[in-house]
């Protein structure tokens, strides 16, 4: 099982439950937080670049 808390330690995401031989990279691709993770920082910096 892969999670992802924020700062304060608040559960944001977790994944289901894989076998325990998965590597973890492999379990952060298989549901799409890999590609949400990157997706969310891309919209944060074109907000940033965006700022006057």
């Amino acid at each position: 099982m892969q999670v992802v808390a924020d700062a304060a330690g608040r559960l944001v995401w977790a994944s289901a439950a894989l076998p325990g031989s998965t590597h973890d990279l492999t379990a952060a691709r298989t549901p799409g937080l890999i590609d949400a993770l990157t997706w969310g920082l891309t919209q944060a910096l074109l907000q940033d670049l965006a700022r006057p």
